[in-house]
């Protein structure tokens, strides 16, 4: 469940933040040197804000934290009470410095979703019983990533969670339809669950 930071608590009207150049976060450094893309101070972050009531009238945040730079979105913050979709807001924000078909990884970075977390947690072999999710402090130093292929069961198992539906309707709202697919997911433990998912545009048949 999302809870109100101090940043968003008593935020009753929409906080903007925009054009700031900032490293994206830390957890997915590594990954982005792995990647060959920018791992310093290359990036537009993007943050919007304000607090909201949940369905049971309890405060609630909508928090969305995005980072863009050319071929790379991060998804810092996803939370959502009763505002605006984080794949709308991101679609908006990175085609105002970049081409729409320069977009080749989105990053979800310590992803918290309460079905995805545990999903992917489980399909890179740990649990939920120990402070380390079931890996040791040495593995999740190493943050070598689960990669998961098109089509596989682990791959749709992903797609189908909240945020694998998010990153789909990312693609749905920025390309033509059936124009751009995930090529392959990688995920990685570090602070916290990341997820990498690949684009790709293909010449026929759907896409996802």
């Amino acid at each position: 469940m999302a809870m109100i930071s101090g940043f968003t608590q008593g935020q009753t009207s929409w906080f903007l933040e925009i054009d700031r150049m900032y490293d994206p976060p830390f957890r997915i450094l590594v990954d982005l040197e792995r990647m060959i893309l920018p791992a310093s101070s290359h990036y537009h972050q993007f943050t919007i804000c304000k607090e909201s009531t949940n369905k049971v009238s309890r405060p609630a945040p909508n928090h969305h934290d995005l980072f863009t730079a050319s071929g790379v979105l991060i998804v810092a913050l996803m939370y959502r009470a009763d505002g605006p979709m984080w794949s709308d807001i991101a679609i908006a924000q990175y085609k105002t410095r970049f081409p729409n078909d320069t977009l080749q990884h989105i990053y979800i970075d310590n992803c918290t979703n309460v079905e995805t977390d545990p999903l992917v947690t489980m399909l890179m072999g740990g649990t939920r019983d120990d402070d380390w999710y079931g890996f040791s402090p040495a593995q999740s130093r190493i943050q070598v990533p689960t990669v998961l292929q098109y089509g596989t069961p682990a791959y749709q198992a992903i797609l189908g969670s909240a945020t694998g539906k998010a990153v789909a309707a990312f693609i749905l709202g920025a390309f033509p339809r059936g124009a751009w697919r995930v090529a392959k997911i990688a995920c990685w433990y570090y602070w916290g669950v990341n997820i990498r998912f690949d684009l790709e545009p293909v010449s026929e048949g759907p896409t996802i």
